[in-house]
């Protein structure tokens, strides 16, 4: 299946918001959407007992979202990279010590 990824799609807010401030446009977000419709991404099933103490913690820690979070403390938890544009996930993935899908060192 590929590299193992967790792929972070909000593209109800982070597409638009990127459009909005004018670093995307709608043939963006089409291209967007058909390379992550084309990427190997697999669904973790995870028990909420297994990551819920971690969420918390790191939403507060490094002033996330629980969303965002959420997505950090199950790469952290299962050795996955993460794929996302929004720049204080990318830092907290950096701080956190998980690899980002797509950046180079």
């Amino acid at each position: 299946m590929g590299p193992a990824a967790i792929v972070k799609v909000d593209e109800d807010r982070e597409g638009r918001s990127a459009e909005r401030r004018g670093r995307l446009d709608l043939a963006d977000l089409g291209r967007i959407r058909e390379l992550l419709v084309s990427l190997p991404v697999g669904v973790e099933r995870v028990e909420l007992g297994e990551t819920l103490g971690d969420v918390i913690d790191i939403a507060r820690n490094l002033q996330l979202s629980a969303f965002d979070a959420a997505y950090l403390a199950l790469a952290v938890c299962r050795g996955l990279a993460l794929a996302t544009i929004d720049d204080r996930l990318q830092k907290a993935c950096e701080t956190a010590g998980v690899e980002l899908v797509g950046r180079t060192p």
